[in-house]
């Protein structure tokens, strides 16, 4: 710090290449260890009971069964994935996923 203050007040002159000696104090100075506003908590009623659908595809080439998608669901507090390929995206392919 006395070396980059000298560099800043004196020996370089007022400012001569002076942005690039106030950015490296700046840079290498004092770090504030405080966040700038309090922390507001965040509360979740249910905070486990989360899970994501995805819907994959189109996959080329298809399987030898000619599965061109994959849905695939997860829950995040047991970390259960579960995954079925289908040769279409329709709403009853969709559907009967959900009901397994």
């Amino acid at each position: 710090m006395k070396v980059m203050g000298k560099a800043h007040e004196g020996i370089c002159g007022a400012h001569q290449g002076g942005r690039k000696m106030c950015w490296l104090i700046r840079r290498h100075g004092p770090i504030q260890q405080a966040p700038s506003v309090p922390m507001n908590l965040v509360v979740k009623p249910w905070p486990f009971r989360r899970w994501a659908m995805d819907l994959i595809g189109k996959i080329y080439p298809a399987s030898t069964k000619q599965h061109y998608f994959i849905i695939m669901a997860t829950d995040y507090f047991t970390k259960w994935v579960e995954a079925k390929p289908v040769k279409s995206t329709t709403s009853q392919e969709i559907i009967a996923f959900i009901e397994e």
